[in-house]
């Protein structure tokens, strides 16, 4: 296992929030998320997410979206899988102190 911490709660980001292509996922209290592919995208996943090992496995109605935690700690994932956007795989969503 690279890191024995579950993941923080809160939100986790690839690029910067300003910018239409930017990924996050929030992981919030009683296993709950919400992810966002990027701003031009209106859909928005949200349900309930599972942690095995290293593994963040957010539960969509299209198919299971994997991150895997990195070797930095609780303060990074790394997109693993995910059946609607291929291309975002291998990149690393940094932890972000606020929640919005």
């Amino acid at each position: 296992m690279k890191s024995k911490e579950p993941p923080k709660l809160g939100k986790y980001v690839y690029g910067s929030l300003d910018t239409v292509d930017a990924s996050w996922v929030e992981l919030k209290a009683d296993f709950v998320f919400i992810y966002s592919r990027g701003q031009a995208l209106s859909y928005r996943p949200s349900g309930q997410y599972e942690v095995h090992g290293d593994q963040l496995i957010l539960k969509t109605t299209d198919g299971d979206v994997i991150f895997e935690k990195t070797g930095l700690g609780s303060n990074a994932i790394e997109l693993i899988s995910d059946p609607l956007r291929h291309e975002n795989q291998g990149k690393i969503f940094s932890y972000k102190a606020f929640s919005n």
